[in-house]
């Protein structure tokens, strides 16, 4: 969760952690509601650790759904240049794939009530009308890329020794195992795509 809100564009989709957690999550609350529904000696005990029980669960549904919801605040913001990327795209979930899919019609939609409907004939373009898929010149014209040479912090995972980070600058950084470094998020993609790098 973290990695992804510090990251500029869309991390690989963490699905089964995503579904082994919310596992666990209901799991732990049906555990908790069969233990409040017991009637035995040992109820008062229940009632005091059932609140941390619960408060933990609804800690980790909220880190769940903060996840979730910055992985569609990028989706939304970048729809028609993840459409354009296989490899972006490769990274979303089923149904992140629908929705961004779907938002971008929804957007091509407006755009064609909104605007096209209100041009003469010989300007308005007929074959875009019918279309239902929004155009790709539409969908990168609405959405920003991913700032790729943003800054951000990341935390060494393995000791890699000396790495060269850009080579049109010959520009090199000694990187030891959980040392916090301040770095060019293009210069460092690779590294975190294989898991050297963590952001936070």
């Amino acid at each position: 969760g973290q990695a992804e809100e510090a990251c500029p564009e869309v991390l690989d989709w963490k699905g089964d952690l995503v579904e082994e957690l919310t596992a666990a999550v209901e799991a732990q609350e049906r555990t908790i509601e069969a233990a409040m529904a017991q009637e035995s000696a040992g109820v008062r005990d229940n009632l005091f650790s059932a609140p941390i029980y619960q408060a933990e669960c609804q800690r980790v549904r909220f880190a769940l759904t903060a996840y979730v919801r910055g992985r569609l605040r990028k989706i939304v913001r970048g729809a028609g240049h993840l459409v354009a990327d296989d490899a972006a795209l490769a990274r979303l979930s089923p149904r992140e794939h629908d929705f961004c899919r779907t938002f971008l019609d929804l957007c091509a939609k407006h755009h064609k009530a909104a605007f096209l409907r209100n041009l003469p004939p010989a300007i308005a373009d007929d074959d875009a009308s019918s279309e239902s898929r929004c155009p790709p010149q539409l969908a990168r014209a609405i959405s920003r890329p991913p700032a790729l040479d943003n800054f951000v912090f990341a935390r060494v995972t393995s000791d890699l020794g000396e790495v060269l980070l850009d080579e049109n600058t010959n520009t090199a950084a000694y990187l030891a195992k959980d040392d916090v470094h301040i770095l060019q998020y293009a210069t460092v993609r690779p590294l975190v795509a294989k898991g050297d790098l963590e952001l936070f």
